[in-house]
């Protein structure tokens, strides 16, 4: 496979990941299928994959185009719900939901989660699979333990707040 290909496979992989955990979210929060909400992307180092997928994200996840914003640095949180996806931060106006004890939650299962790839992933990094695995194989594993460790960081920023 050569680079450039395995570069669109992982934006296309990111886009998907991104998608799903929103749908998710609006699943979770019981926002209609038709209604287009807001989101704000922060993220200095994906600003700019974000705003080149800006329309399929605002198309498959049911954003609103007027109102889909990419910072650099955390906006003003007020209502917004929090979701993270690798190294990039998403806030959404759920307002209907307002319940930040399920929003503690609901990052605090998510957290979880991350912790529980990273155990896995770093149990078989230094596993003799490291030394086994073609290269490709092994540097793919460990961008995967990055982002989770990113997003681990990340969700536990936001259990802070």
């Amino acid at each position: 496979m050569e680079d450039w290909e395995e570069g669109v496979i992982k934006d296309f992989e990111l886009t998907q990941e991104i998608v799903r955990s929103i749908r998710n979210l609006r699943s979770e929060y019981k926002v209609e299928p038709g209604q287009a909400i807001e989101a704000v992307f922060v993220s200095d180092q994906r600003a700019d994959f974000l705003r080149e997928h800006k329309n399929l994200l605002i198309d498959l996840a049911g954003l609103k185009d007027d109102e889909f914003l990419v910072l650099e640095s955390k906006p003003d949180q007020g209502n917004l719900t929090a979701l993270v996806v690798e190294d990039i931060e998403i806030f959404l106006n759920l307002a209907a939901s307002g319940d930040s004890e399920a929003d503690r939650e609901r990052l605090e299962r998510e957290l979880v989660e991350a912790e529980s790839h990273i155990a896995r992933l770093e149990k078989l990094l230094s596993s003799p699979f490291a030394q086994k695995a073609p290269t490709n194989v092994v540097e793919a594993e460990r961008e995967k333990l990055a982002g989770y460790k990113s997003s681990a960081e990340k969700l536990r920023e936001r259990l802070r707040i």
